[in-house]
């Protein structure tokens, strides 16, 4: 799991919180499956709503998205979303497995690879009407925004341009 102490979540749970967010309180059920293929017959599954609004103030909530937008306009994951052809928001996130003493800085190269930080970034796109929910952990790789945010990026484009709209040529 991610977190502290009594507070841990897994990255499932963490990209649940984070469409929650995306989609001012609306909680969907969480599905692992897109689409089933029965012989030659594809079967695509729509989301499905959990029945139940996560409650939250307005004013809290824009808070959340005003900040998060922040994080990859002019923030941690700023370089890394630099110049991408969508809008989005996220979080970074450098999860420390060992601590390190007060009058002492964290040095990676003095650590053994294993008790490195963690990277980590969440986040959602596009920015006004989200279509993708994601959380990317990347064991003992350093800070979120340079490490985790750049693999989220390239996923949410892999995303976009799967789901592009398909043109149609015709010789008229």
């Amino acid at each position: 799991g991610i977190g502290q102490g009594f507070c841990t979540v897994t990255p499932l749970q963490l990209v649940n919180a984070t469409a929650i967010l995306a989609n001012g309180g609306t909680r969907f059920k969480l599905s692992l499956v897109d689409a089933i293929k029965k012989g030659e017959q594809i079967i695509q599954l729509e989301p499905r709503l959990a029945n139940e609004q996560v409650a939250f103030s307005q004013k809290n909530w824009l808070a959340v998205m005003k900040a998060m937008r922040g994080v990859v306009k002019e923030g941690t994951a700023a370089r890394a979303f630099a110049g991408a052809n969508f809008t989005s928001a996220g979080k970074t996130g450098t999860a420390q497995l060992v601590s390190v003493g007060q009058d002492e800085e964290y040095e990676a190269d003095n650590i053994s690879e294993g008790n490195r930080d963690n990277a980590m970034y969440m986040g959602f796109a596009p920015f006004e009407k989200p279509t993708i929910a994601i959380v990317v952990v990347m064991e003992n790789k350093g800070h979120g925004g340079a490490q985790a945010a750049p693999i989220a990026r390239k996923v949410m484009e892999s995303w976009f341009d799967f789901n592009a709209p398909t043109k149609v040529v015709t010789n008229e």
